[in-house]
């Protein structure tokens, strides 16, 4: 009898104390532009195995939380710049940083013709 309830106890402190562990997983860090180093408010960060993402604050900061461990793949976008997409290692409270580069589209000339009735 005493057995059992030393294996039970185990269990539920295996079962919590794993539970407690991944929820001390983060990931954290800023967005900005790779030009002037200005902060990107409301740059999107995307893990796409998790499907979790958040967006920037008006630091350009971002903080997930409550994340396993591992290794995953981050997209970061904002309208008018390259998405960037990088693998990140989360293990405990990680940071990783985004620089990205403005992009430019270049349209093609569109010509417009016009024909009159009279």
């Amino acid at each position: 009898m005493i057995f059992y309830r030393l294996f039970l106890c185990l269990g539920m402190c295996c079962l919590f104390g794993n539970a407690f562990a991944q929820s001390a997983n983060s990931l954290s860090g800023t967005i900005s532009d790779e030009q002037n180093q200005s902060p990107l408010i409301g740059a999107t960060l995307y893990l796409t195995d998790l499907k979790r993402a958040v967006t920037t604050d008006v630091n350009g900061h971002y903080l997930l939380q409550d994340l396993p461990r591992g290794r995953f793949l981050a997209e970061v976008r904002y309208i008018g710049y390259v998405t960037k997409a990088q693998a990140i290692s989360i293990n405990g409270a990680t940071t990783a940083n985004f620089a990205l580069a403005p992009s430019v589209t270049e349209f093609r000339a569109v010509v417009v013709t016009g024909v009159g009735r009279s």
